[in-house]
């Protein structure tokens, strides 16, 4: 059975449960349920009845490994992600995957906090009806931080040099400009350029995942 993971969270929580990082060792969906549909560059109605493999690191104490069952309605962890986990101290196997704590390789713990935290944002402005509100200050707060850290900082980089013998680097993400002052391309418009190589297939269907991920956590 996959169990209340929800509960869990929730209980583990409220009982001091240790909260640290973990990198997916291993996943894979049993079965999904619900509608599936896409609203923007998030899919939802759907959830992924998954059995997932970690490794756990807490601070200041051992690493261990852990398997477990959960249902995830969104995004889901996939080998090599990052995810927060949230465990009993005492009993290993009373774990859980903190709700939206999944994140791609290749991005900070920090890049991965904030993204959290805007991820947050948005939703809280979706309930309250504030949502024009949140995406002009998102929109400047991205537009700083490409210009903080340059146009190529701002990008998804895809190698795929000698994938089909193409030679291939696609760059999503970023702009050709260089130097600072350089803004962010519109984020649905890097979501349909990657979902154009998913379909020509240049990317698999996991590597579409993982890029996406990148994109949506401001990476």
């Amino acid at each position: 059975m996959f169990g209340n993971k929800k509960g869990l969270e929730r209980k583990l929580t409220e009982q001091g449960g240790t909260v640290a990082w973990a990198t997916v060792i291993d996943s894979g969906t049993r079965w999904t349920s619900g509608t599936n549909y896409e609203n923007g560059p998030y899919t939802v109605g759907n959830k992924s009845h998954m059995k997932v493999e970690l490794k756990v690191e807490p601070e200041g104490e051992p690493a261990f490994e852990s398997s477990f069952k959960q249902v995830f309605p969104g995004k889901i962890p996939i080998k090599d992600f990052q995810v927060k986990v949230i465990f009993d101290p005492s009993d290993h196997s009373k774990i859980a995957i903190l709700e939206d704590q999944i994140f791609p390789p290749g991005i900070s713990h920090e890049q991965a906090e904030v993204a959290a935290a805007r991820d947050k944002r948005r939703k809280e402005a979706a309930k309250s009806g504030k949502m024009a509100e949140f995406l002009e200050q998102d929109i400047a707060a991205r537009k700083a931080e490409a210009a903080a850290g340059g146009a190529e900082s701002a990008g998804v980089f895809i190698d795929r040099t000698g994938f089909q013998g193409t030679g291939e680097r696609v760059v999503v993400g970023a702009s050709p400009a260089s130097g600072a002052g350089a803004s962010k391309p519109d984020l649905a418009d890097e979501l349909k350029k990657l979902a154009d190589l998913r379909d020509r297939g240049a990317l698999t269907d996991s590597e579409f995942e993982m890029q996406k991920a990148k994109l949506l956590a401001g990476g």
